[in-house]
């Protein structure tokens, strides 16, 4: 998978590409905006399991397979 966002200069927070084991922090988001990221799974992976943790409010987490991001009728379902 390709990193999400605009293909230009530095990824901005939320823009990006995840790392096995590599927490993301100091994210911040308004009501109703998006933070995109994508993560390379190797062919044969199994146990995939993502965290969130921390800060306020309400986040939901969304997971697609093989996809750069939901298409408009929200395919993916919240975790």
């Amino acid at each position: 998978m390709a990193a999400a966002g605009d293909g230009g200069g530095d990824p901005g927070p939320g823009d990006g590409e995840l790392e096995n084991g590599v927490a993301e922090t100091g994210l911040s988001a308004s009501s109703g905006q998006e933070l995109h990221f994508t993560l390379e799974v190797p062919a044969g992976a199994s146990n995939l399991e993502f965290q969130i943790s921390g800060g306020s409010g309400d986040a939901d987490l969304y997971v697609q397979s093989a996809r750069r991001r939901p298409p408009p009728a929200m395919s993916a379902a919240p975790i």
